[in-house]
């Protein structure tokens, strides 16, 4: 359980430090269907470093990518 814990938690702290860097870099918000699909392909093309993204479910991994979205929409 711990292990999952950890892995939902790498998965937000990638995707929230993601778009940090796009808005110091000015460019736009990823919204969650573009978090999702960039998701999938991280996952699919760098098995070697996200291999551990694939232990937890991916409608899981879903709801961390959209419980971000809801964050900074809430908060912009």
């Amino acid at each position: 359980m711990k292990r999952l814990t950890w892995i939902a938690h790498d998965i937000w702290n990638y995707f929230l430090s993601w778009q940090r860097t796009r808005y110091s870099l000015g460019l736009p918000y990823m919204s969650y269907s573009e978090m999702s699909r960039a998701f999938t392909i991280l996952r699919n093309t760098h098995p070697e470093v996200f291999a551990h993204w694939r232990e937890l479910d991916s409608w899981a991994a879903r709801d961390i990518l959209k419980r971000l979205d809801t964050g900074y929409q809430r908060f912009f």
